[in-house]
């Protein structure tokens, strides 16, 4: 499934299933609510569409029916594990939360705040965050080492 999201009056949410020939709406989570990041989630034989809206972290398979997940409010960023997409690890306003189980339970990894996280190009189990003090996780946000100085110009964002 790939997915498109704007955030307009007009069509802020829809979705193409032939690569992008035909769109469709589909309902938002929370009405009024702005999508801040998009991940996809590939389990099994369907897709699972992360959004991080101000409201928290909600998860869809269909994009008609949404599920908040128990990760915290003012979620700002996603990411799935290349490897594994039972592993969600999201910038929220409590911290970095992370799940292992396909977002059915969160962990609060770090009380650090970032706006966004992404997964380095260098190895798929690095992650970093776009703080002035920035922060770097060996092992998709089980743990943090705080960085010296800031450079995000190695990474990509990559939702997989």
């Amino acid at each position: 499934m790939l997915v498109s999201w704007r955030d307009t009056p007009a069509r802020p949410w829809s979705r193409t299933l032939d690569g992008g020939a035909n769109w469709a709406s589909i309902a938002p989570p929370v009405s009024g609510t702005s999508i801040l990041d998009v991940a996809l989630a590939p389990v099994g034989s369907a897709s699972t569409l992360l959004v991080a809206t101000s409201e928290g972290l909600y998860s869809s398979t269909d994009g008609t029916t949404w599920t908040k997940t128990p990760a915290g409010t003012g979620a700002r960023s996603v990411v799935v594990s290349p490897t594994d997409p039972r592993i969600f690890v999201v910038a929220t306003s409590r911290g970095i939360e992370r799940s292992t189980d396909a977002g059915a339970t969160f962990t609060l990894q770090s009380t650090a705040r970032p706006n966004r996280i992404a997964i380095a190009r260098s190895s798929s189990s690095v992650l970093y965050t776009d703080l002035l003090e920035s922060f770097r996780t060996p092992d998709l946000g089980a743990t943090f080492t705080k960085r010296a100085y800031f450079d995000f110009a190695p990474l990509v964002k990559q939702n997989f």
